[in-house]
């Protein structure tokens, strides 16, 4: 029989690299055997309940096949995009249906979507939507915008990633998708499970991200906490929360970006620390669906280093998201300034963080190779 090739890209962004699968370049039988079909025909952030558990199993068994860097093409996770699920009105029922979001950032989302112009069609190659009717997109509507799922390489789903976004839209600006681009500095949108994300592109290749609000009181977190430890949290917040395992004693800060983290002040960052304990951490049972870890070192008021265990693919380089939640957490407990540089094995990332502890960050990301993998 003969084996099918399957187009991808691979990117990077301060060490964090990821496979980009862009399925408007591929075939439906390709789609078919990833089993990447099953996300066309739900309408949500989510698995479709109604599909076979049997190809949800083998989707998440694909990528972590494509990601396993001695079998497959290696990679810290997955991006497939950019997926057209339909109008502005889908998109809205989708976030109203989430349970990736929560209450604050559907409204957000919901809201900053309604003004979007149709600024997708004016800037994009006809090949989109002459691509479009195969994956059953009403096309008489300009105003489309693109979806990102982002996968992790143990084959889960993600909310939201910073140095993701930042890949794709280089793929994007790489591509024929915003072939005629002429102006820098100008808002385009992306969306997430996580929310909406706003992208401009600026001078030198730097691509800047507003990753939304940064969100600290526990009824906006993902997390489960004893009745004698959030009965004790200060104004509901998620801050110096007390973990114990091993004989040891941490205290943790909850924070929300689109996808959760837990952050740990420390003196000095050891890898092996982050290794053993950071996977620990992401599976601790106040964490109902697992949480990101950041281990970071305050080196002075415009500058922190951390290390990262990322939940779902270990210990990494870099992260965006991680960047963001630990400058929004370091400035919240007043130990930095609002606009710092964030220091990760892979690259230092800018961030800066509003008044409202909105969080934009700044950074590169640019294309490694690209090539045809066999299936």
């Amino acid at each position: 029989m003969k084996r099918k090739l399957m187009k991808f890209f691979k990117y990077n962004a301060y060490g964090n690299d990821y496979i980009i699968i862009d399925p408007n370049l591929l075939s439906e039988k390709i789609l078919n055997t990833l089993n990447f079909d099953i996300l066309y025909r739900e309408k949500g952030f989510k698995f479709n309940e109604k599909e076979p558990s049997s190809k949800v199993f083998n989707l998440k068994n694909r990528i972590k096949m494509l990601c396993d860097r001695n079998f497959g093409i290696g990679g810290d996770g997955i991006l497939l995009g950019p997926l057209f699920y339909g109008s502005i009105e889908s998109f809205i029922n989708n976030v109203k249906d989430s349970n990736m979001m929560n209450i604050k950032d559907k409204a957000s989302s919901i809201d900053k979507i309604k003004n979007e112009t149709s600024i997708w069609y004016k800037n994009s190659d006809a090949r989109w939507f002459k691509n479009s009717n195969r994956n059953n997109i009403n096309t008489k509507s300009g105003k489309k915008i693109p979806f990102l799922r982002i996968f992790n390489s143990d084959g889960s789903e993600a909310e939201k990633s910073g140095n993701g976004l930042r890949i794709f839209s280089q793929y994007l600006k790489d591509s024929f998708y915003l072939k005629n681009l002429r102006k820098l500095d100008q808002s385009y949108f992306i969306v997430t499970a996580g929310g909406l994300a706003e992208i401009k592109y600026e001078v030198d290749d730097f691509i800047s991200i507003n990753m939304g609000k940064a969100y600290f009181n526990i009824e906006d977190l993902d997390i489960s906490l004893p009745d004698n430890i959030s009965k004790k949290l200060k104004d509901g917040l998620a801050l110096d929360i007390p973990l114990e395992f091993e004989g040891i004693k941490l205290f943790g800060n909850c924070c929300n970006v689109g996808n959760p983290h837990c952050v740990f002040f420390v003196d000095e960052l050891d890898e092996g620390f982050t290794r053993k304990y950071g996977s620990i951490i992401e599976n601790f049972s106040y964490f109902p669906n697992k949480t990101n870890v950041q281990f970071v070192k305050i080196i002075d008021r415009k500058n922190i280093s951390i290390q990262i265990y990322e939940r779902g693919s270990g210990y990494t380089l870099s992260s965006g998201s991680s960047a963001s939640a630990t400058a929004a957490v370091a400035y919240k407990k007043g130990f930095t300034e609002n606009n710092i540089k964030v220091h990760m094995p892979g690259g230092i990332i800018e961030i800066m963080i509003k008044d409202d502890f909105t969080v934009f960050q700044k950074g590169k990301a640019n294309i490694v190779f690209e090539g045809c993998y066999y299936l």
